[in-house]
């Protein structure tokens, strides 16, 4: 792997026609793709794990270049470099800090602008039109997340108590199937993974969206269940649309998040992450 890292490296080096290859930072955080983002993310370049992600490839290219439509304060990247097999994707990224890095510099005044602009971009951007864009059903997303918990059953069954592991099995195979079923699907043009890691903050406070590799059409709902906190949360809805269904979908989808990423950090054998995802999802459950 370091042997593949190293090469990906000198061949970004050389495709941006760079000085030095420590200019260069691999970002092991990807789930889909290697990410290699240059001089704190003026450039970022991806390759591609698996054939599946070259068709994502496509589909984030693709919105990339027609997202110019939307008129906002909040930033997006530039695609800059493609291979004609989608062997690698280069975009012009955002100079700054990802918001999961930074929540204690996040007072309530910050949160409040960030939501604002938030939430007038997700309003544009859900009414874009993607031909050929990915369709995610409510179904599909309940297969989803009941694969994501099946795979982490090794880990739940030792770290959570015979109540929270019948608490959580419920969730997942009852509760939160029976009640996004019954309160529907509202489908619209969505970002697909938008929380405070793929949200970065420059240095003069303007908010940016970057990985679009999951866009696509989802229940509206989904652009909002990484935004943390009520402040943030109710300025975006403030400028999009408030209504109780809305936000009945978010509370619901918000109740996912806590075990989405442990699969990712099973398989990286990353205890730290691993520990954190499992602290989350005790919460979770005591709520």
């Amino acid at each position: 792997m370091d042997g593949e890292i190293t090469k990906e490296k000198k061949f970004v080096k050389d495709l941006l026609h760079l000085d030095d290859i420590s200019r260069i930072t691999y970002v092991d955080s990807g789930w889909t793709s290697r990410v290699y983002v240059v001089d704190d993310g003026r450039f970022v370049a991806k390759f591609p794990r698996n054939e599946i992600t070259k068709k994502e490839y496509i589909q984030e290219i693709a919105i990339l270049k027609v997202i110019d439509e939307i008129n906002s304060n909040v930033l997006v990247p530039e695609i800059y470099l493609t291979h004609a097999n989608n062997d690698y994707l280069i975009y012009k990224g955002i100079v700054g800090k990802a918001l999961d890095t930074l929540p204690q510099e996040m007072d309530d005044t910050l949160q409040q602008k960030v939501g604002t602009d938030l939430g007038n971009f997700l309003k544009q951007l859900h009414s874009i039109e993607l031909p050929g864009g990915s369709i995610i059903t409510v179904e599909d997303e309940i297969t989803q997340f009941q694969q994501k918990y099946e795979a982490s059953k090794s880990v739940l069954d030792n770290e959570l108590s015979n109540d929270e592991k019948n608490a959580l099995q419920t969730l997942v195979y009852l509760t939160l199937p029976n009640e996004l079923k019954k309160i529907g699907y509202d489908k619209a043009l969505c970002h697909g993974d938008l929380g405070y890691w793929n949200m970065i903050l420059n240095d003069n406070h303007q908010i940016g969206i970057i990985d679009f590799g999951d866009i696509g059409y989802w229940d509206r709902s989904k652009d909002f269940i990484g935004m943390e906190g009520s402040v943030m949360l109710d300025a975006a809805l403030a400028v999009y649309g408030d209504d109780t269904k809305l936000r009945q979908k978010i509370a619901l989808r918000k109740r996912v998040l806590s075990f989405l990423d442990l699969p990712f950090y099973i398989g990286k054998k990353d205890k730290e992450g691993i520990n954190k995802t499992v602290q989350k999802i005790k919460k979770m459950l005591a709520e």
